[in-house]
């Protein structure tokens, strides 16, 4: 994970360099992420369990939250989003590990 970590802060760096205004709003003009965050949520409870999908709903609770002026959750929430994003970059390095040992 360190160098996992040590790749996020380059790609931090390298965006504020590229981009330095980040964004001008948080969210687009009249759209509800209260919907879609209900509908992925519905997807989510019975499976099968997709890391895009779970990364998805997290987001979309984030921005909920945001939209909600619940700005506390959405700071929690998109600490989630990180958890997320670093436990598919496990599963990532699972199923590299896993197909290098197939061609051995």
């Amino acid at each position: 994970m360190k160098k996992f970590f040590e790749l996020v802060e380059k790609e931090i760096e390298s965006a504020k360099k590229k981009h330095p205004k980040f964004c001008d709003k948080m969210l687009p003009p009249l759209l509800s992420f209260e919907h879609l965050e209900k509908a992925i949520k519905k997807q989510n409870s019975k499976g099968p369990y997709i890391g895009y999908h779970i990364l998805t709903e997290e987001i979309f609770e984030a921005m909920n939250a945001y939209e909600n002026e619940e700005f506390d959750h959405c700071v929690q929430e998109l600490a989630q989003v990180c958890a997320v994003a670093f436990r598919m970059v496990e599963q990532i390095r699972k199923e590299s590990r896993a197909k290098c040992r197939k061609k051995e």
